[in-house]
């Protein structure tokens, strides 16, 4: 289970942390169907990136847990810590808030995201539902807390 923490409790080695930023549904190609070509394409490129991070250092991955590109990303982490020789990836959820689940509209990505808080080292929630800026502290911790970027466009 997952630990959930605010941003000013969680200590993370920016050296060693990488963070995702990328598309929405509806702009990536075939609107995100993992079961097209296009897709599969895709995410074995971001599995790519992923263990070159691996390689170069990176242990923490953090996922702003948005439909698409978030949610695959953090899909691709999830799969690496089942083998052996990534036993020591972490993967940090960025919630802009508590209830962002609510946003996703596609149950595959609702299922998905469940299992990603689940099997997060950490939890970060930076802001409140109500909040206007909750989606900018959320990115700002992402960025502020990696020193690299897997950018899907």
């Amino acid at each position: 289970m997952a630990n959930y923490v605010n941003k000013e409790q969680i200590c993370i080695d920016k050296m060693r942390t990488c963070c995702f930023t990328g598309h929405r549904n509806r702009d990536l190609p075939y609107e995100g169907d993992i079961n097209t070509q296009g897709m599969k394409n895709l995410i074995s490129t971001v599995q790519l990136h992923c263990t070159a991070a691996y390689d170069a250092g990176c242990r923490y991955f953090i996922t702003g847990m948005a439909e698409g590109v978030d949610i695959i990303c953090g899909a691709v982490i999830l799969d690496m810590m089942g083998h052996r020789e990534y036993s020591d990836v972490r993967l940090i959820c960025a919630l802009p808030y508590a209830e962002q689940r609510r946003e996703i509209k596609n149950s595959r990505e609702r299922y998905i995201h469940s299992i990603l808080l689940e099997k997060a080292e950490y939890v970060v929630v930076t802001g409140k539902i109500g909040d206007r800026g909750r989606y900018r502290e959320r990115n700002r911790f992402m960025v502020d807390n990696s020193s690299r970027l897997i950018a899907v466009y």
